[in-house]
Formats: C-alpha cells, structure tokens, sequence
C-alpha cells in the first residue's frame, strides 16, 4: 500500500497507517456480515508509554491515524468496498434505526483521475442491515494503476465517501 520506508521515522509512520488500514479492514467485514457477527471493538484505545504502540491515542493524548480512521469507518452509515476476483462489491452499512432510500456511485478511474467505468444505483436500505448496494467490474483493468471511487448520497446530498485500491 505504501512506499518502503527508508528511515525510522518514516517506518513509523507508516506503520502506524497500516495499522489503520488493517483494523478498518477488519471492522469493515464485520459490518458486512451483520447476523454472523454482531460488532467489532479494537484494543488499546490510549498508551501510557512514550513508544510507537498498537495503541490509538498517543502517550500525550494526539490521535493517531487509527483514531481518525475509525472515526470513518465506524460511521453510521458507510460504504465498504469488497473486492472478489472480477468485481468490487459495494455494501452499503447502514447501521441507524431508520430505514431510507440511497443512491450509489461507483468509478473506476486510473491514476490521472479519468473514469475508466462507472455505475450508479438506486437503493433501498433498511435500518441496521448492510446491504449489497452495487457491483462493478475490475477484470480487464490493470489493478495497480487504477482504483475506485464511491460515492453515498440521500435527498442529493452526499453522505459519505470512499476510495479502494487494488
């Protein structure tokens, strides 16, 4: 996902974003497979040493990428992309006491920002159930130069948006 890092500071850094990809990696799948699985927590929200720590809060109280990260990815409602091997699955995360009616907005585009293919659907969510909301097709793009873009909206108004790579 990154550059290899070249110094130790760097190597911190990055570590600490791949922690956070990796824990809303998990989260994610576990919202998609409400029923099965009924909630995701992380551990260690805060450290009491000065140190790069799995922890999410840093020793002096500064938020660390996972606290900004899970602050997204524990939204109420969220999308959540799942690649299989010809396809990005879009579920929409719905995870309020009110049922409502979304739109969803895919695109694959290269690196350059040119939409190499898109989709839009109309959707119906119910309250507290993920759903499948669209698929798109990623068999025949060179998946190390492109990626998708998605987009959440209800009433016209977006609500929320996020980005995959391959």
């Amino acid at each position: 996902m990154y550059l290899y890092p070249t110094d130790f500071e760097t190597i911190l850094y990055a570590s600490q974003l791949l922690q956070a990809d990796a824990i809303r990696y998990g989260v994610e799948h576990f919202r998609r497979i409400r029923g099965v699985c009924m909630g995701a927590v992380y551990w260690q929200l805060n450290d009491c040493w000065g140190c790069p720590s799995w922890s999410s809060v840093d020793y002096f109280g500064k938020w660390k990428p996972l606290m900004y990260a899970a602050k997204r990815f524990f939204s109420p409602i969220a999308l959540s992309v799942r690649e299989t091997h010809s396809d990005a699955e879009i579920y929409l995360l719905n995870d309020t006491m009110e049922s409502g009616d979304y739109t969803v907005k895919a695109r694959i585009m290269d690196l350059n920002g040119k939409t190499l293919s898109e989709t839009n659907e109309n959707v119906h969510s119910k309250a507290g159930e993920p759903l499948k909301a669209a698929s798109i097709t990623v068999a025949g793009f060179d998946k190390k130069n492109c990626f998708l873009y998605a987009e959440l909206f209800k009433d016209g108004k977006k609500q929320f948006e996020t980005t995959a790579v391959f």
